[in-house]
Formats: structure tokens, C-alpha cells, sequence
């Protein structure tokens, strides 16, 4: 197969000022779309015209119209937005242009930009709004008893933020920032590098080094929110750098044991957060070596369960990400301060490793997402896989697991994402753990002194679907769309 090079070395999120037309035009399209919640998860990638990739091409619509968009020339943006729109038509209970969206793009320079076209709190936005008569599902649209205003709409814009930055085991992670779980993400893995987990595979030892990992990241996640509404931002980006360097993994590594496990405050956290299951992820390399991993979602299924009668949209009720004062949400996560639409309560707020408090009013903040639309260079700085998930909460520790099965247990990226999965998010203080683990492994967590619910693989109820594409140095592209959401891969 063709071989296909990088021709520069990410910027650490700088954009090239020849692309800025070209991001003017995308953050229209952008905005015009603002942006699809989808349910099935896709993944579509080029390869020269007389190059065929058999068996991961599939005749559903939305992969025939990313297909037919790289095949004329278009870019892996392209081929994301016309599949968003081509499935929002088809999966309407779950997708359309009533939802949000979080874009990772690698440009073919090597050049990386994320786009940030999430929700936001309306200027509305009250103390009381989730009291009384205003349900999760109603504050939409006004009809229903909402809050929101033309003007909501006519001020709303996606904000361009640079990625964060890492480093696994040589490989660059670049990852989504605030107020996506991206730092976690990075977090965790420098957690895990401190393991020599390749050398005996996923044993028992290992598999609690993950499970413990994952209730660290977890804490840690509950520190995050919107960064545009920390009272002393300086602060707050100086506490995120932080939970990203290597040091502070280093320091936590001693706090992670091999023979036991413990409570949620031995975690340090401030929780937190809430659920979505309407959302879809989809990976996109085209044949000039532009990469895209974009998440999207309407929250949960049907969003606000609210059509518009005019046009026909779905409204989402991303507001349902926001954490609700005194209240656990329906599976039993207690609330972050940090993730309140409305802080002006009179809260005691708990200030760990010298967290500070919000401002007062929020409306126009967006909350806190459990999303981490990513993207990995080699050592070389050649960009080298294409991931991300769909599957509220536990789209954090799915990604996490398929770059371990990747660069830790040596998975191609099928068996990667096909391996089943744990998931442990402090509260409820529950292990879920996916069938198919050999009973060893799951004896060795019982005996540590880990709460198990088994899942089976195929209930969507528990599962996190991965989509990912792989590109090796020769010029050789795999991908893989998660099996548990019926995903679809499709090239030419």
C-alpha cells in the first residue's frame, strides 16, 4: 500500500495561519449544525482510488455518504459532517442538529485544533431552575417550561481551544481539554506508564493497577468543569497542568495498591457528574492525512423528548449534565460545585489540593463531559491512531482500556476493542465488569475486596462503544467500530 508522510510536528494546538479561511468555513458549518447527537458510532477512511480495504465496508447510508465525500476530494471534516447530517435524518430519536458536539482535528501538517460546539447554560439560568415543576427533560424549549430565549441562540458560538498534551510510552496523546475529560485521560496514563504491564499481560495485578487508576481518574475528574468560570482561572489551569504532569502521577502511584481497594474519599474527590447515552463517536483519516475524532451527542435518548413543531428538530437535554445541589442524579453520583450551573448558594465548598470556588452566576457555561475525542502520533510524530467513544461516563475508562490493549498488551485494534471492560466511577462504589473476563481475574478482584456487577457485553445499558483507526508507518490502515452499538467501518 501507498506510503503516506507527516510533513510537521504538532504545535502544541498553534494553528497555521493559511487554515484560518478554511476554519472560518468549518465553524460556520459548525454552528449551522451545532452539532449532531447521534447514537451509532462510524469510522471512514481514505486510501488511493485503485486501493479497496475488503470487509470494512458496509452499504449503511451515512458510510455511503462518507464514502462518496472522500472519493471526491473531500477532507475527513468533511466526510464527519455529511455522515452527521445524512444519520441525524435517519436515527432521530437519538441524533440531529438539536445536540452538541466536541471535534479533535489533526491537520495534514501535523497541526492539531479542537472545536468546541457543547452546550451551554441559558442566560436564564437561576438557582432554582431544577426545583419544584422544572423537570431534567423540560428546560428546553419554553412551551415545556423552559427558559430559553432567541437571543440563547443568535450569542452562541464553538470556542477553538488547544489540546492538551502527553506522553505514553513515547507516543504523543493529544487530547481534548476542559470541560471534556481529556486531562484525566492523561492523568491515568501517566498513572499507568509507571507499570511494566506489558511483561506479564492482563493479569490480576494489572487489572487492579487499572481499576485503581481509574477510580484516581475519576477524583481527579470531579476538579474539572468549564475553565471560563473559575474565579482565579490562573489558578485553576496551573491545578490542571498539574494533575497532567508526570510528577503527580508519580506521587499518586504510591497511593495505589495491588492487594486492596477503599472507599470513595480515599480518592480525594468532589463529586460529581451526570449520564448521557444518546451520543455517537465517530473517526475520520483521509488520504491526505487529516484526522478528525469527533464526539456528538443530543445527552440521552430522544434528548429533551421535546420536537420542535416548526422545523422538526429534537431538542437535546444536555442541562442534565449539570450537577444538581444536594442531590445524587439517578445513579447515585453526588454532585461537583464545580459542575453547578448556578453556584450562588451558599455552599460549603470542600477545596482539595487548593481547588477554588466558581464564580456566582453561570449562564453560558458548559458542562462538564465524560467525552475524549483523541488523537496519538508515534514516536516520530507521524499521527498513528484516530479514537474516541460514545457511552456517558464510561467513555472515559472505555478509551482508557483500548490504549492499554493497544500499546500495553500489543491488541491490534479489533481485539482492542472487542476485549470486555471494567468501569468504576466511586459512586455508586460498584465494579461493573463486562462478560467475558476469565474467572480468575474476576476471583483475584473479589478476594482484593472489589463489589462486582457483572454486565453482559451486549447490554447497551453498560457499555461504551469505541470507534478507532490505526495507521502504521508503512501506509497500512486498520479500523474498528465497536461491536456492542452494531458500529460500521468503511474505506476505499
Amino acid at each position: 500500500m501507498t506510503n503516506y508522510h507527516s510533513i510537521g510536528d504538532v504545535e502544541s494546538g498553534r494553528r497555521a495561519d493559511f487554515i484560518k479561511p478554511w476554519f472560518r468555513s468549518l465553524l460556520k458549518a459548525l454552528t449551522l449544525i451545532v452539532c449532531i447527537g447521534l447514537l451509532f458510532g462510524f469510522i471512514f477512511v481514505s486510501f488511493p482510488v485503485n486501493k479497496v480495504i475488503d470487509d470494512i465496508i458496509d452499504n449503511d447510508s451515512g458510510l455511503i455518504v462518507a464514502k462518496h465525500v472522500l472519493k471526491e476530494g473531500g477532507s475527513a471534516v468533511d466526510a464527519v459532517i455529511a455522515t452527521q447530517i445524512c444519520v441525524g435524518t435517519i436515527n432521530a430519536f437519538s441524533a440531529g442538529i438539536g445536540g452538541g458536539g466536541l471535534m479533535m482535528i489533526r491537520l495534514p501538517n501535523g497541526t492539531a485544533e479542537f472545536i468546541d460546539c457543547r452546550e451551554i447554560a441559558p442566560k436564564s439560568s437561576r438557582p432554582d431552575m431544577y426545583k419544584k415543576n422544572h423537570t431534567w427533560s423540560a428546560i428546553e424549549i419554553n412551551a415545556q417550561g423552559g427558559n430559553i430565549t432567541f437571543e440563547d441562540f443568535v450569542d452562541y458560538r464553538p470556542i477553538v481551544r488547544e489540546p492538551v498534551i502527553g506522553y505514553y510510552h513515547g507516543r504523543k496523546i493529544i487530547a481534548p481539554p476542559e470541560p471534556t475529560s481529556g486531562p484525566a485521560l492523561i492523568f491515568m496514563l501517566n498513572l499507568l506508564e509507571g507499570y511494566n504491564m506489558s511483561q506479564n499481560g492482563l493479569n490480576g495485578i494489572n487489572l487492579q493497577r487499572i481499576v485503581e487508576t481509574i477510580k484516581f481518574g475519576f477524583a481527579r475528574r470531579t476538579e474539572m468543569a468549564d475553565p471560563a468560570f473559575f474565579e482565579n482561572q490562573k489558578e485553576h489551569n496551573d491545578r490542571v497542568k498539574e494533575i497532567m504532569s508526570k510528577e503527580f502521577a508519580a506521587r499518586v502511584r504510591h497511593n495505589v495498591s495491588e492487594t486492596r481497594t477503599y472507599n470513595p474519599n480515599y480518592y480525594d474527590p468532589i463529586f460529581d457528574f451526570g449520564e448521557d447515552h444518546g451520543t455517537t463517536h465517530m473517526s475520520s483519516i483521509d488520504v491526505n492525512n487529516m484526522a478528525v475524532s469527533f464526539t456528538s451527542t443530543v445527552n440521552q435518548i430522544w434528548g429533551a423528548r421535546v420536537l420542535d413543531s416548526n422545523t422538526g428538530i429534537i431538542l437535546n437535554n444536555e442541562m442534565n449534565d449539570f450537577a444538581v445541589p444536594g442531590e445524587p442524579n439517578i445513579f447515585g453520583l453526588w454532585p461537583s460545585p464545580y459542575n453547578f450551573v448556578v453556584s450562588d448558594l451558599g455552599l460549603s465548598i470542600i477545596q482539595p489540593f487548593g481547588t477554588q470556588p466558581y464564580t456566582n452566576l453561570t449562564p453560558g457555561k458548559r458542562p462538564l463531559s465524560s467525552t475524549v475525542p483523541s488523537i496519538v502520533e508515534n514516536e516520530d510524530g507521524e499521527l498513528e491512531l484516530v479514537l474516541g467513544g460514545s457511552g456517558g461516563t464510561r467513555i472515559l475508562t472505555a478509551v482508557l482500556q483500548v490504549l492499554t490493549n493497544v500499546y500495553d498488551f500489543d491488541m491490534d485494534v479489533l481485539s482492542a476493542v472487542n476485549s470486555p471492560r471494567v468501569h468504576q466511577q466511586l459512586l455508586p462504589n460498584v465494579l461493573e465488569m463486562e462478560s467475558g473476563f476469565d474467572y480468575e481475574l474476576i476471583n483475584d478482584l473479589l478476594n482484593i475486596g472489589h463489589v462486582i456487577q457483572l454486565h453482559n457485553v451486549y447490554d447497551r445499558r453498560y457499555s461504551c462503544q469505541v470507534q478507532i483507526v490505526r495507521k502504521f508507518k508503512n501506509g497500512t490502515i486498520h479500523a474498528a467500530s465497536d461491536y456492542r452499538k452494531n458500529g460500521l467501518a468503511a474505506g476505499y
